[in-house]
């Protein structure tokens, strides 16, 4: 991963600042990081570090504006994504659930659609369903954010040029995704699926981007994730090409890491490092541009929310995150081996199942097992391949195998990470701002001060 230190010098980030009070930017991006509090940022560049990178930082973190916001929405002190998200995008809290509307349920302008209105190109791209409760904020108008129906027709009739995501979310026995897609192309959007597929963009027309695989509504975590899977940056690259060819007036650009929260809910740390990591990695397309465009361009990095109370540090003055570097896959993926060899009609021995842990976690090998924790494996282990029982963990978006949830757990616990427990929390969050106006954003005090502030900067309000 690079840092903003490998792309842009001390000079030109003066010149930013410099100049960004001479003229309005003209390409704004708004990049959101879904349940990425303070300590998972500042945990991924000490995971990085353990790692071995050379360089371990976090680029949004050497932004030259920083300021903190809190989050709470008018129904709660903690929020959801679409509460959260509709004061992110509309500049006015709302209640638990809401999407783009106000307390009286009536809809309120978006930062993207003031955008369109003031004459700008506008999209969204996240890397979980396009029509999920952050993107949504930004086009979407409806009292909850269950209803997937009502929200991807509002996307199909929206003024958004560009839209990308993982997938659709969907209802129960309705529509599907093939059919979210007949919808988008019969309302004149061209439909992509794969990174293959949008590589080389030319269309001035509507663009939709989708994963590989219609039938799931989300990209896989970085952690998983093969040189031939679509990724987060595939999507950004695609948008920024797109809106910069057919929009000479400027654009508005909203990117989500929508994966860093799922991974969050599952208190699963090297999987949300790797997110995070690839969330920044989106902000190394971003910054490319605005290092071709320093005087015309905005960036602000923020998130929605935090989600699993993460805590540097798990009962000890001391840490060792060493301990979370050998792990090379997902809880989900893990629980998906070992369910797998669960359901074998002759079950797994113990030894082939210790080998699984083994060469996802490092467990034995590299990270010592004590004996009690042991045991309590190999209880599980029988409960659930001798005994035939169903023993799972539950999180907000997964199922997943007890013995996995629970090793997964257990290694984040010896490297030092703690997860306080599998929700969201109420703690402030921070905003990172570079470029045209980012001296701003020193003042924000609640996140629906993020999109005034924008609409100020960027002129979309006269």
């Amino acid at each position: 991963m690079k840092s903003i230190k490998s792309i842009l010098s001390v000079a030109v980030l003066g010149v930013a600042l410099l100049c960004s009070c001479e003229q309005s930017p003209k390409y704004v991006f708004f990049m959101i990081g879904d349940g990425m509090g303070i300590n998972q940022a500042r945990a991924t560049e000490i995971y990085n570090e353990a790692k071995g990178y050379e360089d371990p930082s976090v680029n949004f973190f050497n932004f030259p504006v920083r300021s903190f916001f809190n989050t709470h929405c008018t129904t709660t002190l903690v929020t959801d994504s679409a509460a959260a998200g509709t004061a992110l995008s509309v500049g006015e809290k709302t209640y638990y659930g809401a999407m783009g509307v106000g307390e009286d349920k009536q809809p309120l302008q978006t930062i993207a659609e003031k955008a369109i209105a003031a004459g700008y190109g506008a999209g969204v791209v996240t890397g979980v369903g396009v029509n999920h409760a952050t993107p949504a904020a930004f086009y979407a108008h409806t009292d909850n954010r269950n209803n997937y129906d009502v929200i991807a027709q509002q996307l199909f009739e929206s003024g958004l040029s560009f839209a990308a995501g993982g997938g659709f979310n969907v209802e129960r026995n309705k529509k599907t995704a093939a059919d979210y897609v007949e919808d988008a192309k019969a309302a004149g959007w061209e439909v992509y699926q794969g990174k293959d597929s949008f590589a080389n963009l030319s269309s001035k027309g509507k663009v939709l981007c989708l994963g590989d695989d219609i039938k799931k509504d989300v990209l896989k975590y970085a952690i998983d994730q093969q040189e031939s899977d679509t990724k987060l940056t595939d999507f950004t690259k695609a948008a920024v090409d797109h809106l910069y060819a057919n929009h000479k007036n400027g654009f508005f650009l909203l990117v989500e890491g929508g994966n860093i929260d799922h991974a969050c809910h599952d208190n699963d740390g090297a999987t949300v490092f790797e997110d995070v990591n690839d969330f920044a990695r989106a902000i190394d397309v971003v910054l490319d541009f605005y290092k071709k465009h320093p005087k015309q361009t905005l960036i602000i990095v923020t998130a929605d929310h935090e989600t699993g109370g993460l805590m540097l540090g798990s009962g000890k003055y001391s840490m060792d995150p060493k301990q979370l570097t050998y792990q090379k896959m997902s809880e989900g993926v893990l629980s998906s081996k070992i369910q797998a060899m669960a359901n074998q009609p002759e079950p797994a021995s113990w030894e082939e199942v210790k080998a699984v842990l083994s060469d996802a976690l490092g467990l034995w090998n590299e990270v010592k097992v004590d004996p009690k924790t042991e045991e309590h494996f190999y209880d599980l282990y029988v409960r659930i391949f001798k005994q035939k029982m169903a023993l799972n963990a539950y999180a907000w978006y997964s199922l997943n195998s007890a013995l996995a949830s629970d090793a997964v757990e257990y290694v984040n616990k010896v490297a030092g990470f703690g997860w306080s427990f599998e929700p969201h929390s109420g703690s402030p969050l921070g905003v990172y701002a570079i470029g045209a106006g980012a001296e701003e954003f020193a003042s924000v005090k609640e996140n629906s001060d993020v999109p005034n502030v924008i609409a100020k900067v960027a002129k979309y309000t006269k």
